[in-house]
């Protein structure tokens, strides 16, 4: 039998803790294994460069599969918009990573200039407290809707017209690719595997439908 390993976030592989003492829990947790599998290139150049795994030599980058079929018979909940509404959303864990305080504090600005726009949110975690509070602390209360986890993430991603993603990293960024798929306009974070998902749909390792990205 033969032992894989994957990793799919570049981060350290004991999160909170010293460098040196997660390097050497990556090392002895990857001692046995046939194969480390990274997710992206940004993942793989993180454990190379934090020395968290046993052999480098065995590091190998496989990307995710995406399937579109699990989007096929998505559209049951789709609700219509208002016809000036801007709905600008996002799909991502509320934990410190993703830098959702960014993207409150960007859609506050936003608002200024575009009174008819709402924020729409998917997904839960541990600063949803956090998180809530900043919004009603911006006045924000009434133009965020906090849907917390959906299993069908295509029915809220075709009325968006703008999808964001604030993460400070992201080991693949499985939603841009959805993303992508749904043909939205998308505003990003410059950093990690965040470009190269984009740049691995435009090569054609991907048969998504393009869209325009713009990176902040």
């Amino acid at each position: 039998y033969a032992i894989v390993n994957t990793r799919h976030f570049g981060g350290d592989f004991y999160p909170g803790k010293i460098r040196w003492l997660s390097a050497i829990l990556g090392r002895i947790a990857s001692k046995k294994a046939s194969r480390i599998i990274g997710i992206s290139n940004a993942v793989v150049e993180i454990l190379h460069r934090n020395h968290e795994v046993y052999n480098s030599e065995k590091i190998t980058r496989i990307y995710y599969g995406f399937g579109s079929t699990r989007f096929e018979h998505t559209n049951e909940k789709f609700v219509a918009k208002k016809s000036n509404q801007i709905i600008i959303g996002t799909i991502a864990r509320l934990s410190p990573e993703k830098d959702l305080a960014t993207l409150l504090k960007a859609f506050s600005q936003f608002r200024k200039h575009e009174s008819n726009a709402s924020l729409q949110i998917i997904g839960e975690g541990p600063d949803s407290k956090y998180l809530k509070e900043m919004a009603h602390s911006l006045g924000l209360e009434k133009s965020i809707d906090w849907l917390g986890k959906q299993r069908e993430v295509l029915t809220y991603l075709n009325n968006f017209d703008i999808f964001v993603l604030t993460s400070k990293f992201e080991g693949f960024g499985m939603v841009l690719l959805e993303a992508m798929y749904a043909s939205k306009r998308i505003v990003c974070s410059r950093n990690s595997a965040i470009i190269e998902s984009g740049s691995i749909v435009s090569n054609g390792i991907f048969s998504i439908s393009g869209c325009p990205a713009l990176y902040g």
